[in-house]
């Protein structure tokens, strides 16, 4: 009777033993996955909204050219890494906007545009594609693409701290749309916006466009 019972408690423990287990097994994994997915969830980058909208429209073409008349013009062949859609008889076109020839140091802010059709050497075209802004000096009718002049921590208040620094430059990219910024003591001294015909950007082809 004595064995009888002890064989029936040694079952009992087997059996709360093998069921321990089974629950750990059950329920732990889970809470480990829930805890690796937050993390990832947590570290995970966040795209600036500010940067996306600016790389893909920085300035109200259009807009800019009626309010600012004082301009030459050229055709440019264009660098083989700028965009260029796929229309015939179709040209880079270069608007050159100087700033106040009083002032002691004489710049020039250069906007490259592709143009096509009809409308290939008409100022006032709806339907020319910006390409690249080399700007140079502070004009308030560029309005949110008036970026000489500011300070870095203010370029990363707008922008975000994503950006890559090559030389005096930093570096924004999104999609085929690239910003390089030339910094000296913190405050931007001229920039250049290109949209480019890849959107593979490597350090040999940035090394191509920095100042």
């Amino acid at each position: 009777m004595l064995i009888i019972s002890t064989v029936i408690v040694l079952a009992f423990l087997c059996f709360f033993i093998v069921g321990l287990l089974v629950v750990q097994d059950k329920f732990e994994p889970e809470i480990h996955k829930e805890v690796y997915e937050d993390s990832k969830t947590i570290v995970k980058p966040l795209v600036n909204k500010n940067l996306v909208s600016f790389l893909e429209k920085p300035i109200d073409l259009l807009e800019f050219k009626n309010k600012t008349k004082t301009v030459t013009t050229g055709v440019s062949k264009g660098a083989n890494y700028l965009y260029k859609p796929n229309n015939e008889e179709s040209i880079y076109y270069c608007y050159y906007f100087p700033n106040d020839r009083k002032r002691k140091l004489f710049k020039i802010n250069k906007i490259t545009v592709f143009k096509y059709g009809e409308n290939k050497h008409v100022y006032d075209d709806d339907t020319e594609t910006l390409i690249s802004l080399d700007i140079n000096y502070s004009d308030p009718n560029l309005e949110q693409a008036n970026l000489v002049g500011q300070t870095k921590k203010q370029i990363e208040a707008k922008f975000g701290l994503d950006f890559s620094i090559s030389k005096k430059n930093i570096i924004y990219k999104h999609n085929n749309n690239i910003l390089i910024i030339n910094l000296n003591n913190s405050k931007v001294i001229a920039y250049r916006y290109l949209r480019l015909n890849t959107d593979v950007i490597d350090q040999d082809l940035i090394n191509r466009m920095v100042f």
